[in-house]
């Protein structure tokens, strides 16, 4: 899955499927309503790693914007390892309140890795940076 540049400003395309995984839903809908202003799509929200898994089957995410712990107290880290062995690479911006995580440890290829608390600005840049470097593959 190519992402290309589009002609203004030279900026990455905004990608309309990003599975968001997130357990706290204040936090997830402002995210996703933020992200939809914007110009992103959210096509679907979970809580759980099995949600996440299911979603990310049947939507198939261009990108996935990730919580490192989910409700069901289970590992978005894991999560998304199990999504991208079910459907394959994808780009991740994980989302964390630890703020000693490194996105590198977390899952090799192209990840980020934003840290609570966050301002919509910074999830912006963090994917901007995941898409580029899926550019330069």
């Amino acid at each position: 899955m190519a992402y290309r540049r589009t002609k203004k400003h030279d900026a990455v395309r905004k990608p309309q499927r990003i599975l968001l995984v997130e357990d706290e839903a204040i936090l997830a809908m402002d995210l996703s309503h933020s992200l939809t202003e914007l110009g992103f799509g959210i096509c679907a929200v979970a809580r759980t790693r099995a949600e996440a898994l299911y979603h990310a089957k049947s939507t198939n995410p261009e990108l996935l914007l990730c919580d490192i712990t989910l409700a069901d107290n289970s590992s978005g880290v894991i999560a998304c390892r199990e999504i991208i062995h079910e459907i394959g690479e994808r780009p991740v911006v994980f989302i964390s309140g630890d703020t000693d995580l490194v996105a590198a440890d977390l899952l090799p290829g192209r990840t980020e890795l934003v840290t609570k608390p966050f301002r919509t600005s910074e999830i912006v840049s963090a994917i901007g940076h995941v898409l580029a470097e899926q550019i330069g593959d």
